[in-house]
């Protein structure tokens, strides 16, 4: 694991002699949600966590916009919020009205709207939510899923009661192994929690 991080890091550094502080904090970061995975004690990150613990930990002070750039510039922590992109892990586009109205009636009855991706980075799953106005939270959580109700109450955390969620992309796919175990782990008498 140890290796892979330096792996990372060495990829994240430009070729200049001093890395930057974005590529400082990238590899911070990656860390972080590593050691909340190898710990079991995963936390939710948003913009607010991430600048008050880096300059905490690495003493990086940087302006609110500045932090917003560096997010946008993290691959692992990309979430298509365009209606017309939505997409599953192979590509397949979602049907553009379907979502248009969907997040029309939820806007309209006041729900909040997230929508999700999942990304592997190293050995874990970053699991991003943003709401349509950009606002991120994620959360890193193992790669493989050995409890998933578990898993799927760990993702819980990044989403408000009675939210519509959209995925996208590798959540998509993530949805549907939760979905299928769950169902295989749980006798026909007990009630499913309602993930479709």
């Amino acid at each position: 694991m140890r290796q892979i991080l330096r792996e990372l890091v060495s990829v994240l550094v430009t070729s200049r002699k001093s890395p930057t502080w974005q590529s400082s904090v990238a590899s911070w970061l990656v860390s972080a949600l590593s050691n909340g995975v190898e710990t079991g004690v995963q936390k939710v990150w948003t913009l607010e966590t991430l600048t008050r613990e880096a300059e905490s930990a690495l003493g990086i002070r940087k302006s609110k916009r500045s932090w917003e750039r560096f997010l946008a510039s993290l691959d692992f922590l990309d979430v298509c919020i365009e209606v017309k992109v939505v997409s599953d892990a192979s590509g397949i586009a979602a049907n553009a009205l379907v979502i248009g109205q969907i997040v029309e009636r939820a806007r309209s009855s006041r729900k909040p709207i997230f929508f999700l991706a999942s990304h592997t980075i190293n050995e874990i799953n970053v699991v991003v939510v943003s709401t349509p106005k950009g606002s991120k939270r994620w959360i890193g959580l193992p790669k493989t899923i050995d409890n998933p109700s578990l898993y799927l109450g760990q993702m819980s955390k990044l989403l408000a009661a009675s939210s519509i969620i959209i995925p996208c992309g590798h959540a998509v796919s993530l949805l549907k192994v939760i979905r299928n175990r769950i169902r295989n782990d749980v006798p026909e008498t007990d009630r499913m929690p309602n993930i479709d």
